[in-house]
């Protein structure tokens, strides 16, 4: 058998060194790309190149640039191996005449590994066949053989069998040049400044800032060629060459071997400033500005010095409403003080609203001018408090004259009197409650003794009822209070009743009273002697001093002859009621409230009572028994 061990071992570490070459290019050189042509396989080249000498290499491991079997990488389009029939025979390393050029001497080696064992070739232009020309540079051949011999330590001849080795390593003294990129950032003033936390610095074809040694490919006029990526909120000012200095933004220089190139790219912070000011014309209202007169504004602008807008920013915002407000005397007269908008200006210029595009190192000053306005208060409020007196009915007004010893009506507040009218503040808060009206009258007749006195039934401001004066005073409002009394009578019988037991009887139907005692010592009242359908009216019931001597308990019923409504029951202590602490409600006067109309437009609630004390009804004219309310008592 022929041994080949020299090709294959090349061959090998071609396709290795290709592969590990490329990974070296990404990792440690800057581009740009190697400049050659790229290689493809014809089945022509196969057994044209010669074999290759192999020599023990220092290499220990895999690592560096490589080139894989069958393919070619991108980082070296110059270069190309491949094994025939998949690896069973010699495999084959093509190189374009440019590779050459890039490195010193012409030369450079490729390394092939077998098992733990690495062999070097050293490739030469001289040492290869030339099979092909294209596109004006000579395409070299070189065999590398599947099997070599080689001489151990002894001098005896050893046969190395390649297998499945699908890469070889390339390596050799490469030529280069140094690129040294560096970063200048200068303020919106042009001065020199430190790299905004927000600006980067990014190139074209894979260079970057720092130092970086790149390989010079092909031939000595490779262009080195790049620019700078935008740089966020920054414009670019100049970039210079080795001093000299262009404001072109594009690096396009010729690389000579061995050479230092120092480029320097300037950029310029492009940003605008915001500077809102606060301004109030106090109108000579007050010698300083008053307390409590902040000023915000909308989407989160502040009054403040020189606030950074990237340029392009939309400026758009207003002042929020300001609710202060004071009250001064001048003249001795009261006036209100707000604010009000006098005028927005944005570098000097008037405006209606704060709104635009800011642009590239421009300084914006708005300027926002409040006003102080003072407005005449309306006339203090007054209150003038009014004094009602009705009758017994609730309806008819009476005249306080006509009831010897009553007294005038009086008010909290230092004894206001009805019909006074009192002046208020703004603002201040209108409570008023009527004094205590201690007055009484009594007279008696043959029958019974009765008692007279007033009662606080309503009271209204300006017309609406409420529960008590207690309201805040509006500026030029006038308010009328109002507080009605209502004349009560109590009657009592000059004689004890009799001691009987409770019968039947009525009182007959000609006698018609408003109120009434019965022959039992029962008070029956009616508390509206008006007919008017749909109302209610109330009944009082009272007990005639004495009455309990006869009774420890009475139950009156309210109805008619044919029906009962309800009952209640009573007591010397009161009237008796589960519902409340200790089931008693102390007595003085008791109102049972009875709807009128309810059922039947004369509204008598028929029913029967086989016993009772019959009454007329005060508001039937007496039509009998049939309609007449009555009291039934229960001992």
């Amino acid at each position: 058998m022929k041994v080949k061990p020299r090709f294959l071992i090349i061959g090998l570490v071609v396709l290795s060194l290709v592969a590990a070459f490329a990974v070296f290019a990404a990792s440690a050189f800057a581009a740009p790309a190697p400049n050659a042509i790229k290689l493809s396989w014809n089945d022509s080249y196969s057994g044209k190149g010669l074999e290759l000498k192999a020599d023990t290499s220092a290499r220990t491991d895999a690592s560096g640039d490589k080139i894989a079997s069958n393919a070619q990488s991108a980082d070296f389009p110059g270069l190309y191996f491949r094994w025939d029939d998949k690896q069973k025979d010699d495999g084959v390393l093509l190189v374009s005449s440019d590779v050459f050029s890039w490195f010193k001497d012409g030369k450079f080696v490729i390394t092939a590994k077998n098992s733990n064992n690495y062999w070097d070739y050293q490739i030469t232009e001289a040492s290869g066949v030339k099979v092909d020309t294209i596109n004006g540079q000579a395409i070299y051949a070189y065999q590398i053989p599947k099997q070599f011999q080689v001489l151990d330590n002894k001098g005896k001849a050893q046969t190395e069998s390649l297998k499945n080795i699908n890469m070889v390593f390339i390596s050799g003294n490469w030529r280069t040049y140094t690129v040294d990129i560096q970063k200048v950032w200068l303020d919106r003033d042009g001065n020199p400044t430190t790299k905004p936390a927000f600006a980067s610095a990014t190139f074209t074809n894979g260079y970057a800032l720092g130092k970086t040694t790149v390989r010079l490919y092909a031939n000595d006029t490779y262009p080195v060629n790049f620019t700078e990526n935008a740089v966020n909120r920054h414009d670019f000012v100049s970039v210079s060459v080795n001093g000299d200095v262009s404001h072109h933004n594009n690096v396009d220089l010729t690389a000579q071997e061995g050479k230092t190139y120092t480029i320097v790219f300037t950029n310029r912070c492009n940003d605008a400033t915001l500077n809102i000011v606060k301004n109030w014309n106090l109108n000579g209202l007050y010698d300083e500005l008053p307390a409590g007169l902040a000023a915000t504004f909308t989407n989160g602008y502040v009054v403040g010095d020189n606030q950074t807008l990237p340029a392009g920013t939309e400026v758009n915002f207003s002042e929020n409403p300001n609710d202060w407000s004071d009250i001064v005397l001048i003249g001795g007269i009261q006036y209100k003080v707000t604010t009000e908008l006098q005028s927005i200006t944005v570098n000097g210029h008037r405006v209606s609203q704060v709104d635009f595009t800011a642009d590239k190192y421009r300084n914006y000053t708005v300027v926002f001018t409040n006003k102080l306005v003072a407005t005449k208060l309306l006339p203090d409020p007054s209150y003038t408090v009014n004094k009602v007196w009705l009758d017994a009915d609730g309806i008819t007004p009476v005249d306080p004259s006509d009831y010897p010893g009553l007294t005038q009506a009086t008010f909290n507040g230092g004894t206001i009197l009805a019909g006074d009218t009192v002046t208020a503040q703004p603002f201040d808060q209108i409570s008023v409650s009527e004094d205590p009206l201690n007055w009484t009258n009594t007279y008696s007749d043959s029958d019974f003794t009765y008692t007279e006195y007033f009662i606080l039934v309503a009271t209204d401001v300006n017309g609406n009822p409420v529960d008590s004066v207690d309201f805040a005073a509006e500026d030029g409002t006038d308010y009328v209070i109002t507080f009605t009394n209502q004349l009560q009578i109590d009657a009592v019988p000059n004689t004890t009743p009799p001691e009987t037991t409770i019968a039947e009887g009525k009182i007959p139907s000609t006698q018609h009273y408003d109120r009434w005692w019965n022959d039992y010592g029962v008070l029956c009242y009616a508390g509206n002697t008006t007919h008017v359908t749909g109302e209610e009216r109330d009944y009082f019931v009272a007990f005639a001093d004495g009455f309990w001597d006869n009774y420890s308990e009475v139950s009156i019923g309210f109805g008619t002859k044919n029906n009962i409504l309800f009952t209640m029951t009573f007591t010397k202590d009161g009237l008796l009621d589960d519902s409340v602490p200790g089931g008693v409600i102390p007595y003085e006067a008791y109102t049972i409230p009875l709807s009128w109309g309810s059922h039947y437009s004369n509204g008598a609630f028929l029913g029967t009572a086989l016993d009772g004390v019959w009454f007329a009804d005060p508001f039937n004219n007496g039509a009998g028994a049939e309609q007449a309310w009555f009291m039934e008592l229960t001992k």
